[in-house]
C-alpha cells in the first residue's frame, strides 16, 4: 500500500496536485502552520512550533527530528512511501531525509522525488546538492528533476509557470510509479511528453529529460507509454529509441487518451553528486 508525503511548501503544493490525480493516501508535512491549514488534501502534520524555517535547513531538520516518532507511526501501515519536495528551502531540505529514514525504519520501500532550484538560485543549488547526497542514503529510489532544464526547454516561462510545470511532472511521474508498483533502485530523472504519434512522444520525452543528458546513462531506462495504441507502436518506439542509442524496458497501457503519453525514467550517474 502506497502513501505520498509532501514536505515543505513546495512538497505540500505537489501533494495538493497529486490528490486530484490519484486516490493514494496523502500526508502534508510543514513547519508553517498558516500554509499547512490552507492545504485541502490528506492528513496534515505540523512539525515544530514555528512559522516556517525561512530557508534554514538545520531548523527544518530539527523540527522533523522532534516529530520523528509521530511521522514514523503515521507511515507504519504503508509498504511503499513516496516523499516529495523542492530542495533549497528549510523544511523540505531538512525534513525529507528524516521522513525517509523513519519510513526505512518501518521497512518501507522509500521513493524520494525532489526538484532542484532554478539556475539563478546558486546558493540554494549548493544546499540542494548536499541534501541529495544525504537523501540517497535513506531512499531505495531517488527521482531528481533539475529546474534549470525547464528554462532551457521552454525559456519563455515565468518563474511561477516553471515551478507549476515542475510540480506537474513530479505528480505525473508519481502516479505512474504507483501504478507500476515501483521497486527500482538507484537515482533516476524523468522526461514527460504527449504527442499524437507514440514515436514522437518517446523522442520528445528523451529530449525533455529533466537532467543534463551527459550525466544520464541509457542502460536501465524504463519507458511508460499509454494511449490508443496500435499493435505496431511498441516495436516502432523501440526502433526509434535504438536509433538514438538505447533500448528501454517498455511498459505499454491502452487508454482512451487520443494522444500518446510517455513518461521516461532514465538512470542518473551515481557520481553526479559525489
Amino acid at each position: 500500500m502506497f502513501a505520498a508525503v509532501g514536505c515543505g511548501g513546495s512538497g505540500c503544493n505537489m501533494a495538493e496536485r497529486l490528490s486530484t490525480l490519484s486516490d493514494v493516501d496523502i500526508f502534508t508535512v510543514n513547519t508553517d502552520h498558516r500554509s499547512l491549514v490552507r492545504s485541502r488534501s490528506g492528513e496534515r502534520i505540523l512539525i515544530g512550533n514555528v512559522e516556517g524555517c525561512s530557508g534554514n535547513v538545520k531548523k527544518g531538520r530539527s523540527c522533523a527530528m522532534k516529530a520523528r516518532k509521530v511521522i514514523r507511526e503515521k507511515l507504519k501501515p504503508y509498504s511503499d512511501v513516496v516523499i516529495m519536495t523542492g530542495l533549497g528551502g528549510g523544511t523540505g531540505t531538512g525534513g525529507l531525509p528524516v521522513i525517509a529514514k523513519m519510513a526505512k525504519k518501518n521497512g518501507s520501500n522509500v521513493i524520494s522525488v525532489v526538484t532542484l532550484p532554478l539556475s539563478f538560485e546558486k546558493e540554494r543549488m549548493e544546499v540542494s546538492k548536499n541534501a541529495v547526497r544525504i537523501i540517497r542514503k535513506f531512499s531505495d529510489s531517488l527521482i531528481v528533476l533539475d529546474g534549470s532544464r525547464i528554462e532551457t526547454i521552454d525559456p519563455g516561462l515565468s518563474v511561477d509557470e516553471t515551478l507549476r510545470a515542475l510540480n506537474e511532472m513530479v505528480c505525473v511521474s508519481v502516479v505512474r510509479m504507483i501504478s507500476l508498483s515501483w521497486k527500482e533502485k538507484g537515482m533516476f530523472t524523468i522526461g514527460v511528453a504527449e504527442h499524437t504519434e507514440p514515436t514522437e512522444s518517446a523522442l520528445i520525452s528523451y529530449e525533455n529529460l529533466m537532467f543534463d543528458h551527459s550525466a544520464t546513462k541509457p542502460e536501465g531506462t524504463i519507458l511508460y507509454l499509454e494511449g490508443i495504441l496500435r499493435s505496431t507502436d511498441r516495436n516502432e518506439v523501440k526502433e526509434v529509441c535504438a536509433s538514438i542509442g538505447f533500448e528501454p524496458q517498455m511498459i505499454c497501457e491502452r487508454t482512451s487518451s487520443k494522444k500518446a503519453v510517455t513518461v521516461m525514467f532514465t538512470p542518473v550517474c551515481d557520481q553526479t553528486f559525489g
